[in-house]
Order: C-alpha cells, then structure tokens, then sequence
C-alpha cells in the first residue's frame, strides 16, 4: 500500500448539508491538514450557511451554485 502525505489539500465537496456529505464536512473541519474547501451546491442558503460555519472554524472556503444533475449548471460553476 502506497501511503501519501497530504499538508494542505483542496477539496470538492457536494452534498453538504445532509447525509455523507455531511459527515464528511464534520470530519473536514477538525482534520488536521487543515483543507481548503470547494462547496458546490444547488440551496443559496445552505451554501451560504456552510461557508460561515466552514470560515468561522479557520477554514478557508469557496462556495458556488450548481446542479451536478444539470451539465450547464455545472459549466457555469465552474466559471
């Protein structure tokens, strides 16, 4: 097995606001890699909610809107 040490990632992370999605973010915020993160969402609301929380925790967080269900909902986060 190949172990890889990662100091200061990026992540992409949907699905935030329930679910896996939102362990994950539970677990993302008290890791000690300390990630920057990527929030892609299609709720305005809960994507600004979890960027406060995510900021307020010392993270740094970016957020767009987009459907992965919809292609161009996703071209348009992306730019």
């Amino acid at each position: 097995m190949t172990q890889t040490v990662v100091t200061s990632p990026t992540i992409l992370l949907t699905g935030f606001t329930s679910g896996i999605g939102a362990r994950m973010l539970e677990e993302l915020l008290g890791h000690p890699s300390r990630p920057s993160l990527v929030l892609l969402a299609r709720d305005a609301a809960g994507l600004e909610n979890t960027l406060e929380r995510v900021r307020a925790a010392g993270l740094v967080a970016t957020g767009a809107r987009g459907d992965l269900g919809d292609l161009g909902s996703v071209r348009a986060a992306l730019e």
